[in-house]
């Protein structure tokens, strides 16, 4: 139904008492889009005036021709004019399925049209105090008199013309309701052309006070009280059969709300509607917002329906969904998203399904998409859309429009990192000709020259040096056998491994615990051999006696010791081949293996851990070993991540580090030694570009090129003395200003100066400082033969 439609007279002459020849009126005009019969079966009205007064009015509409409907109201002579609350409520088989309520005022000398329309959008629909639903939603509901647009035509008045000069909105005597009925009843042409019942309930409620003596008492009759016999009665004309003499009317007390049982056993019910039964109070109808779901009828509806246990209806609750909680709308049951997630799916059964702080089609809001530029796929991190280049690739221009435009593997300008210009000849492999890489572990360390071949130091008992003999130790660098397409080095405590320029992982050393990726082999292989069925690595990390490769698909695998469930597979089985780490999300870009422990990061910037978590390495805030990967807690910016013998440090968007894990020597850098099972970010550093952390220390490479060091001072720290622990980074590693990377074994570090040569400090009983000496350096010692 379209409101404002013509369908006929309707109301014109609902209180056909007599026309107002007054210019000061206000036409209330009702009409409604719900469907007639059917969504609407009734409309009532109410309006009030400035002293409190209030007439009621009602019909039935069970014909599409009843709306609209016109009302007339008019202040009595020498009334105020406002303010005038007009209530209008549709209701359906007894109950109110929507209201509008306007407050406004008389303008003198004119006729105003106050439009009110009951909208089926505005059913249920619960507004703050002072709005009320209509074509604008919730909208104030004082309307301004002057704001109301003219009426011309002629419409009776809401109270028949009965005016008392102290009322404005609703003046008059109580209205006979026998006279109102006949007054109806002449307006024929409506009634028969209508097909409905034109026979309006009409009431005043009104009782004398101190300012308005001549106010009606309860000596008027109500339509309520004269219904069942409409005659009067006194204690010489007493009442018929079955009926009771209550304020000289006779009244049914078995069915009258105003004498219910007894004459002035008014029925009044919480949260209802109350009719009379039998002599009992009883709900005829539930105001909206509230149940009668007890089913005890004398308390009235006494259950609110706007709670998660009843919503809407009684018996109806609200069920939890993941990440949301719920809540009870006037629609019905709603979520309430934990912070950080979102329903961009609008299907409240997954809940609020979307992480809104890492996932890169809804990043901080729903359907907001992180752009996907050349070299860098669209990333989320902490809701922010950020640019993070895939491993190769640098944005160097500064310009992101054109994503990472930037090849670091081949780029003079910007070999390796942006603005690395390589000095003479080329770039290869991300290292300017003459340059080294460096991978350090246990208790020896190698080193990838551009051209792909490999030299290794160190302890060398289980021929992890890959020079085809055994030794206690080597001083100086000595060549892997067969090694000359290595593109990345590392190690683990008594092995090394080599990522080949075809995607394949060559390993060497020792071989007890499978770490060498291949099954039916000698416990130790002097020269590198093929891991199984790895072919396409994209990354390695070496553990203590375990291994992960990150492959193409950013997938992770890992083999080897499985202890702790370190291989992150859900067994702690060991494996003598690759297996995929279960419950990785998608998108990793970087594996990092420690002594008993592993940790992947994606390109949102989140980390994931798995393994032995005793110390708290694995950073979920539990001591309980991991045999899949479980996320970081709190840690959503990730740009790198190392992990370490019983610890883990990350750097951050901006250049802080955060660690976490065992800290009695004060490696975690926050200037105490209690266990962290959660990030903790280490004190002053604010310009990491790099960091390293094994054993009882950790190093961080700085902006400038210097390297800070905390935890054990058992040499470690290159500050050129021993001593107590060391709590938080200080002093920074002596000489050392030029640095450009960094890497950690158990007891030592080292670096790669800017000039491509490599430094090594620390412990060095098995030749792991690589200057020829079996001697510990306490500051950095250039490692002979290199570049």
């Amino acid at each position: 139904m379209t409101p404002g439609g013509a369908r006929g007279a309707w109301w014109a002459l609902l209180f056909a008492l007599g026309c107002s020849p007054a210019a000061t009126e206000l036409v209330i005009v009702v009409d409604t889009d719900l469907q007639v019969p059917g969504e609407l079966d009734r409309v009532e009205v109410s309006v009030v005036g400035p002293s409190g007064r209030v007439v009621l009015a009602g019909a039935s509409v069970v014909s599409t021709g009843t709306l609209p409907m016109t009302l007339g109201a008019v202040p009595a002579e020498g009334a105020a004019l406002g303010p005038v609350t007009v209530n209008v409520t549709g209701r359906v088989m007894g109950r109110a399925v929507v209201d509008r309520t306007v407050r406004t005022a008389f303008v003198a000398g004119e006729r105003r049209v106050l439009p009110i329309l009951l909208l089926g959008a505005c059913r249920g629909v619960q507004c703050p105090a002072d709005q009320s639903c209509g074509p604008d939603r919730c909208a104030p509901v004082a309307v301004p008199g002057a704001s109301l647009p003219a009426f011309t035509g002629a419409v009776s008045r809401i109270d028949g013309g009965r005016g008392d000069a102290r009322d404005a909105a609703a003046p008059g005597d109580a209205i006979d309701a026998a006279a109102l009925a006949d007054a109806a009843a002449d307006a024929g042409p409506q009634r028969d052309g209508a097909g409905f019942d034109l026979a309006p309930e009409v009431s005043t409620r009104d009782a004398p006070t101190a300012d308005r003596p001549d106010a009606p008492a309860a000596d008027h009759p109500t339509a309520d009280a004269t219904a069942d016999t409409g005659a009067g009665c006194s204690s010489g004309a007493p009442c018929p059969g079955g009926l009771q003499c209550c304020d000289g009317a006779c009244v049914a007390t078995s069915s009258s709300v105003e004498h219910c049982g007894a004459c002035g056993g008014r029925c009044v019910l919480p949260g209802a509607t109350a009719e009379c039964v039998d002599g009992r109070c009883a709900v005829a109808a539930c105001d909206m917002g509230f149940g009668d779901c007890d089913r005890v009828g004398g308390n009235g509806c006494e259950a609110g329906l706007n709670s998660v246990a009843r919503c809407g209806a009684c018996g109806t609750s609200c069920p939890s969904r993941p990440h949301a909680a719920p809540v009870c709308r006037s629609t019905g049951c709603g979520l309430s998203c934990e912070v950080g997630f979102g329903d961009c799916n609008r299907d409240p059964l997954d809940g609020c399904e979307v992480n809104l702080q890492t996932d890169a089609s809804h990043c901080g809001a729903c359907g907001f998409a992180c752009e996907t530029l050349a070299y860098a796929p669209g990333s989320c991190s902490v809701g922010t859309c950020r640019t993070i280049c895939t491993p190769g690739r640098g944005d160097c221009d500064g310009n992101p429009s054109n994503g990472c435009e930037t090849d670091l593997a081949t780029a003079i300008v910007h070999c390796g990192r942006c603005g690395n210009r390589c000095p003479t000849g080329a770039c290869v492999a991300g290292l300017c000709e003459g340059e080294v890489d460096v991978g350090a572990g246990g208790i020896n360390a190698c080193a990838r020259r551009p051209s792909g071949d490999v030299l290794c130091w160190g302890s060398n008992v289980s021929g992890q040096v890959g020079n085809g003999r055994t030794s206690t130790s080597q001083t100086t660098p000595a060549s892997v056998v067969g090694l000359t397409d290595a593109v990345e080095v590392g190690c683990g405590l008594r092995f090394c491994c080599a990522r080949r320029a075809s995607g394949r992982v060559s390993c060497w050393g020792e071989n007890t615990r499978s770490q060498l990726g291949v099954g039916g082999m000698a416990r130790e292989q002097t020269t590198p051999v093929d891991v199984t069925g790895l072919t396409d690595a994209l990354s390695i990390s070496m553990g203590d006696s375990f291994a992960c490769a990150r492959r193409v698909g950013a997938t992770v695998v890992c083999w080897g010791d499985n202890g702790g469930g370190r291989l992150g597979d859900g067994t702690t089985t060991r494996r003598e081949a690759p297996v995929p780490v279960v419950g990785l999300p998608g998108g990793v870009v970087q594996v990092s293996a420690g002594s008993l422990h592993a940790c992947a990061r994606t390109g949102s910037g989140r980390v994931w851990c798995w393994g032995t978590n005793t110390n708290g390495q694995v950073g979920d805030g539990t001591m309980t070993d991991r045999w899949g990967a479980v996320a970081v807690e709190g840690l959503s910016d990730a740009v790198s991540v190392v992990a370490g013998y019983a610890g883990t440090c990350a750097v951050r968007i901006g250049g802080g580090v955060s660690c976490w894990g065992e800290n009695s020597t004060g490696s975690v850098g926050d200037g105490t030694r209690e266990r962290r099972l959660v990030p903790a970010a280490v004190a002053g550093l604010v310009d990491a570009r790099g960091v390293t952390v094994n054993g009882a220390y950790a190093c961080a490479l700085r902006a400038g090129g210097t390297v800070v060091c905390w935890g054990n001072n058992g040499n470690t720290l290159g500050l050129g003395f021993g001593g107590p622990s060391v709590l938080a980074p200080g002093d920074p590693v002596v000489g050392l200003t030029d640095a450009v990377a960094i890497t950690g074994g158990l007891s030592f570090a080292c670096a790669r100066r800017r000039t491509g040569a490599l430094v090594c400090w620390g412990r060095g009983p098995s030749g792991e400082i690589g200057n020829g000496s079996n001697w510990d350096a306490s500051i950095p010692a250039t490692v002979v033969g290199l570049p």
